[in-house]
């Protein structure tokens, strides 16, 4: 009888640990390793990588704002402070988490500027290139001040980066699942 009160006893202590130390949703940086992959022109299958981040609450429904981006183009690295636009950067996501998309992210030279006049920020950018964007048709360059993004159509593609810390309520109901199985085969001993 005695046995079966402490049996219960410790069910009963392993559903309360469950529940206070479960974790509760709380919005989580996520960042993502991403690719981009030139289509046609002198930079034709040229692949240029990444990485951003978004907030995981926000990532849930399949589009998220980009809180940072780091993209690396022949040698220079371009952040979001170097987006013309000025507005909400997007990524988009596949029913498995993966990147598809980056929306509303374009960055001309100063080349550019000059020729087409009118954006108040420029930045330099490495040779051919005079001006790239992210948009819904994919990455494209340009290599013309005057026509802007003229190889267009590239692939996007990117994974979540894994975290290398475990959750500590994971942590926590581990040791407690290990702890009662000692204290089990200790008493059966």
């Amino acid at each position: 009888m005695v046995a079966a009160v402490r049996r219960v006893a410790l069910f009963g202590l392993a559903v309360l640990a469950c529940a206070v130390l479960s974790p509760t949703t709380v919005a989580l940086p996520l960042t993502y390793d991403f690719s981009a992959t030139a289509a046609g022109g002198p930079l034709n299958g040229s692949v240029f990588n990444g990485t951003l981040t978004v907030d995981s609450a926000d990532a849930a429904d399949g589009t998220a704002t980009i809180t940072d981006l780091q993209f690396h183009l022949l040698g220079a690295t371009f952040g979001l402070g170097d987006d013309y636009i000025a507005v909400t950067v997007f990524a988009s996501f596949n029913a498995g988490g993966d990147l598809t998309r980056i929306s509303q992210y374009a960055v001309i030279s100063p080349a550019r500027n000059a020729a087409i006049g009118g954006f108040a920020h420029a930045v330099p950018i490495p040779s051919p290139v005079t001006s790239f964007q992210f948009s819904v048709s994919g990455f494209a360059y340009g290599i013309d001040p005057s026509q802007g993004e003229t190889f267009g159509g590239g692939a996007v593609s990117g994974r979540l980066v894994p975290s290398a810390v475990p959750e500590p309520a994971t942590l926590a109901l581990l040791a407690l699942g290990v702890a009662g199985l000692a204290l089990t085969r200790r008493r059966t001993s």
